[in-house]
Parts: C-alpha cells; structure tokens; sequence
C-alpha cells in the first residue's frame, strides 16, 4: 500500500536518541552479532571460501528472480499436487481478505502465529483481531512486543529496544504474574501462557523463509519452535510469504541454510528447520488438515521488472546489514526508520515499495561505508541502490530548497580545486577561530601521519548543522596543518609511478562452476572422510550446540543402550514418556525399557498425557556431521509432537545414519515424497530475545540427548 505521507526520520532520530540506555544497548548488541557473525564463517569456511558461498547464492537468487514466474508457476503446481491451496495476492489488503476468508469458512476464533516480518508488511494481526480473532505472536520478542502493543525494531530480533524490566512491567500488566527481571523465570512464564493458547487454537499462521519449486515445500526457520506448533496443533494453517521467497529446490537449499543462521545470529542452523509439504496424509498421526499458501506481490512484481532493482528481491532477511551497519547501530534500532524493512535493506526497498516521496530520506541515512555489502550472503549491493535512490531524489525535488542549493554549491566548489583549496583554508581558519580550547591529543599526539594529528580544539556545541553532531558528541575543528600538505612533504610520486591501483575486489565476478557448483562450493564435509572420522565429527558438533550425546558400542540394536537409557531415565527423573519408534519390535523393546527405568508410557494421541509427560524418546531417519543435527520425517510412526512438546528430547541415532554435510542431507530427504514434514533439529531450544540473555527457549525441549548405536564394523 502507498501512503501519500512523508515520514520524516530526523524526526524519529530525535526522540529515539533521548533514550540513551537504549541506544547503548542497541548498539552493544548488534556489534556483539556483528563480530559473532564475522567469527562464525572465519571459523567454518574461511574468507576465501565465504566469498564463493555468497557468490553461488547470489547467483542462484537472481536467476530466480530473473525467471520467477517460471519458477512460481512450478512451485504452485506442485505445492497443489501436495494437497496445498495456493493463493495469488495482489497487495497487502487482498492478503488479508484471503486470510480472513479462509479463517471464516473454517469457523476459526483463536489464531496461533509465529514471526514473519510479511505479516508485519500487510498488517495482518490488527486485521484478524478486528474481525474477532484472537490472535497471539507465538515468537518470544514479538509476543512481548504485542503485549506493548509496540512494532518490532529489528528483522530477527524484533524487541533488540527493549530491556528486562519493561518486560517484567509488560508480564505483570498483562498477564498478572510476580514481577522478575530474570530472562529464565520470564521465559517459563510465556511458555506456560502460550502452550494454553496452542492446546485452544484453531488456526496457525506462519511465514516461509524459503519455498522449494521442485517440490511444493515452505521451509521456516524458528529457534524457539513456536512455528512447529503453530504448524501442528491447528487443524488449519496459513503460510503468508513474498513471493520472492522460491528457490529452485532442496540442493538449492542446503546453501542458503548454510548462510541463513551464521549471518543472523552466527548459529550453523536454526535450532528448528521445517519442511513442509502440504496436509497430514494418511497413515499419519497428526499435523494440519488444510493448507494454505498465499504468495505476496505488494509491489515485488513491479521491482522484479526494473532491471536496476531487482536484486533486491536476493534478499533472505537475515538481518546481517542492520547489524553491521553504523547508522542503524547508533539510532535506536528500526524505529527511526519509520517501516517495516529498516538498516541498509529498508532504506534500498521501502522507497520501492510505498514511494520514494514518502521514504526518500532513508537512503540518506547511510555512510556509504560499504560494510551492509560486505556482509550481505547474497551480495546485494546496496550502496549502489542507496546512491541511485539519492539520485532520483534530487531529480524530483524531494529536498528543501535549503538543501538543494547547500549541495549544488558544494558540488561547484568540488569542481573548482583553486576554490576548493581556498574553502579548505577558510573553514580551518574560520573553524579553529571558533571553537574553544578543549582537550588535547583527542586523536593521539605527535606527527608520525595523518591519523596521528594532536587536535587540540572541539566543539563541545555547535549552531546549525553542526548541532545534530554536538549534541551527542564533540566535534573536533579543523586539524592546524591540512592532509594535502602532510602528504606532499612525506611522499614521492615517483615511487609509485608505473604500479596499477588496486581495482575493487567488489566489482570482480568470482569465478564460480556452472556444473557442479553447489557441491563443490557449499559442501563443508568431505565425502572421503571414514565413516569415523565423521561420526566423532557429529558427536563434537552436537556437543558444541548443548546437545548431550551417549554413545553406546557393541551393535545398533535397542537392547544395546538398555543400561544406558535407564541411567539417563533416572537422571532425568522421567515418570512418563511418550516413545515413536520406527518398527514395531524396537518400539516394544524400547518401552519395556522405560517402564523397568520405573517409567510410564503415554499415547501422543492423549494430549493431555503429552502435554505432561516428561520425555519423548523417537527415532531419526539422518544425522549431519556439519552441524550436529539430526533429521525427523514425519510417518506412520513418529508424529509431529512427541519431539516436540516434553521438556526432554531423547533421540535414537546409528552411526550409519550419520552424513557428513547438509548435501548429503538435502539430497536423502526427499522432501514431500513421502511425508509432509521433515524437520532438521539442531539443538534444544533456545531465545536471546530478552537482553541477548541465551536460555531455554519457549516452545520446544530445553534438553536433548542422543543416544549413539555405534555400529558393529564402525571402527
């Protein structure tokens, strides 16, 4: 939807800087992601090898964009093979009477939702409550900032502006809980609160981090597990998605899974990947009746057909560019943006998408730094969209007269170096002249270069433009000797003459295979390594990521890990389990364990037995050396809940069932073939969204054990 109306983000710059623990916090937590990030890929891929990941990526994204009917008219025909309604929505008001009408013929009044940044684009929840729907965000920072009837100010952290005591006042104030500040006690509450709401929902509203053409899939990536439940309790669900999200298909995925989490909070993955390939499907125990797929235009198809915006549409809202972007650090977080996208990204396609009239200062907002680029997986290069949207301000005269005059008189003066050198003169002299003594060696004393200048005069205030840096800081005057002088007494042209200037390595194509590319650019493990070094490689990383791994050796039958599952049952003080084993005979053989451990075995169909029981104990179809995850596909046998909801996740491994990377993975899944779900587990559950504070997260298990069968001849 275009507003008519120009926001105005000095505005919203200056009340968001008069609250300075939250700048403080928002810019300590967002460089802390920033490093994280930086430290993540350094550590699993290297630079070299990053660059050719995020080279393939951006590769990959554009080919799609640049055919993306083609490529959304085969995931709408598949993803309606897989029993999917698939829905076309023209702009955000359509979206919403889709899901209005889908919620009305199925007689929903209580809607489960999880994050989706699409949903927060068209408006949705303020809809859906307005036609009689409770609706609650089921993600832990959205939920809070709901609570405060507040917007999200960040892609993946969407309360980044908020701290502990706000949240214990929002608890208190709504929910009528003790007040506490610890994130724990804060996140147990939510937990109990919203599992209620889960148990009474009927209908689950999700976004789709990616949709896979090759198969009809929608893949959501939560850390929580709040979309898991969204998905499975409701009998109805609704996925909302832009219709940029397609991709070719599942070896297509395994690379931007490899991006995804390490740009947005420098995880190998989400706790929680999950496939999703239509309805529940006989013999299945539980899941979705019906499916629903609404795919997003808003203004994306009219971006698609500008040859020089299009790239845009790569982007995979991970969130790295806010976080590395210096602007965004240091206002508060995306309120001052006034939009839904904000840092780097919304400033390049807000103006796209509701009008360069109402949005035109937000490309103002930047540097022009390049670091957004820099950490872009899809190396969009969004400096060069910030520039162009600058550009086109000036040629419809969106900026005051004052400022148009300021600038074309700078550019005259820039073009004049007789003047130029005469302006420089002035203000050093004007600006020395006016600013008081202050202190000195500010930059560092001495005469070494033209960093290490001493000034030894600031502007503790300043008049005009110069009171939007002083009041937050000191500005240092002009330095008493210029650079131009320092650098023809200290350097010699001659000495550099005849060397060729550093192109940038920006601009060079990286040389990527047609053929191939994905395996041997993406894979992380290599298939030559012995089915040892990759189980103890699994083992390592599933460790790393709060996973407890028991290994058991002699064989992979169930009666092998008798002595082992006893002790952990007892450890974990286990009364009731709810066990989903792939055959029958493992099945009988697993419960007479837990019932010799003193345990009693629940059926997962009783919800109300598995919404106290104290385990789940379940097999696994893979495991993933890469990232220490393993992989369930929904059957016959294993459910959608029994991992799920108990607080402990016990997991049934083979050695033979480990595969060195998320390739290999992708390639054995088979996404929708035979199940409508599959879902890569990688970890407990987690949340930082209470002041970067890491604990157990709302939905899913807190805890997860993996019981290793070493098979016979694994040595």
């Amino acid at each position: 939807m275009r507003e008519s109306s120009h926001f105005s983000m000095k505005q919203a710059v200056d009340r968001a800087v008069q609250d300075r623990e939250v700048l403080q916090f928002v810019s300590s937590a967002t460089q802390l992601k920033y490093e994280a990030r930086k430290e993540a890929f350094a550590h699993d891929f290297g630079h070299k090898r990053y660059q050719h990941l995020r080279q393939l990526a951006g590769r990959i994204r554009q080919d799609v964009v640049e055919n993306l009917d083609h490529v959304l008219d085969q995931f709408t025909a598949n993803a309606q093979q897989a029993g999917t309604v698939v829905h076309r929505a023209r702009d955000a008001r359509h979206a919403n009477e889709l899901c209005l009408q889908i919620a009305k013929a199925n007689e929903c009044r209580l809607c489960v939702k999880s994050k989706s940044m699409v949903t927060e684009e068209i408006g949705l929840v303020p809809d859906l409550i307005a036609a009689g729907i409770e609706t609650i965000e089921t993600d832990l920072g959205e939920f809070i900032v709901q609570l405060d009837g507040d917007t999200p100010s960040h892609i993946v952290t969407p309360m980044i502006h908020k701290n502990r005591a706000s949240v214990a006042r929002a608890f208190v104030r709504e929910l009528g809980v003790e007040y506490t500040e610890d994130p724990e006690q804060l996140t147990a509450i939510a937990r109990e609160y919203m599992r209620g709401k889960y148990r009474q929902a009927d209908l689950g509203i999700s976004g789709a981090n990616f949709l896979l053409a090759d198969s009809g899939t929608a893949v959501v990536c939560t850390n929580e597990g709040n979309a898991d439940l969204a998905v499975n309790m409701p009998r109805i669900h609704i996925i909302v998605a832009g219709m940029e999200k397609v991709i070719p298909g599942h070896r297509e995925l395994a690379v931007f899974l490899k991006l995804l989490a390490r740009s947005a909070t420098a995880q190998p993955l989400t706790v929680y990947t999950t496939c999703l390939t239509g309805p529940r499907r006989p013999p299945e125990q539980d899941g979705p009746e019906r499916v629903h797929i609404i795919l997003l235009d808003n203004g994306r198809s009219a971006i698609q057909a500008d040859l020089t915006s299009r790239e845009l549409l790569r982007c995979i809202r991970c969130g790295a560019c806010l976080n590395a972007c210096p602007v965004f650090r240091n206002v508060g977080g995306g309120h001052a943006y006034g939009a839904v996208y904000s840092g780097p990204i919304g400033a390049a396609i807000m103006p796209l998408l509701q009008g360069l009239e109402t949005y035109h200062e937000l490309p103002e907002a930047s540097s022009l730094c390049g670091a957004c680029y820099e950490v872009c997986p899809v190396s969009i290069d969004l400096p060069s969209h910030l520039i162009r949207h600058r550009r086109e301000g000036v040629d419809q005269h969106l900026h005051s007269w004052s400022d148009r005059f300021m600038y074309r008189a700078w550019a005259y003066v820039l073009q004049h170096p007789t003047l130029y050198r005469g302006a420089q003169s002035m203000a050093r002299w004007v600006g020395r002249a006016l600013a008081g003594a202050g202190s000195s060696g500010g930059a560092g004393a001495g005469d070494t270069g033209p960093i290490n200048v001493a000034w030894d005069c600031w502007f503790s205030s300043g008049i005009g433009p110069m009171t939007g840096w002083t009041r937050i800081r000191d500005l240092p005057a002009p330095a008493s000797r210029r650079f131009r002088d320092w650098w023809d007494r200290t350097h010699d042209d001659s000495l550099t003459e005849g060397v060729p200037r550093h192109s940038d390595p920006a601009a060079q194509a990286i040389g990527v295979p047609d053929k191939g590319g994905t395996d041997e650019i993406a894979r992380r493990v290599s298939r030559s390594d012995t089915r040892a070094d990759i189980t103890a490689l699994f083992v390592e990383r599933a460790q790393a990521i709060g996973c407890n791994v028991h290994r058991v050796g002699g064989g992979s039958s169930i009666t092998d890990c008798d002595e082992v599952l006893q002790r952990l049952l007892s450890r974990i003080t286990c009364d009731t389990a709810v066990v989903q084993l792939g055959t029958a005979a493992d099945q009988d053989m697993m419960e007479q364990v837990v019932r010799q451990a003193g345990g009693r075995i629940v059926d997962a169909a009783d919800e109300d037995a598995l919404f106290a029981a104290d385990a789940g104990i379940t097999d696994v179809v893979l495991a993933i050396a890469e990232t220490g995850s393993i992989v369930i596909r929904v059957g016959d046998t294993v459910g959608r809940k029994a991992w799920l909801v108990p607080p402990v996740h016990i997991a049934m491994v083979r050695a033979s069932q480990v595969v060195p990377d998320l390739i290999d993975a992708m390639e054995r899944c088979r996404f929708g073939s035979d199940s409508s779900a599959t879902v890569i587990i990688t970890g407990p559950s987690k949340t930082a969204d209470i002041e970067g504070v890491l604990v157990t997260g709302v939905h899913g298990p807190g805890a997860v054990h993996i019981l290793l069968l070493d098979d016979p001849d694994s040595d």
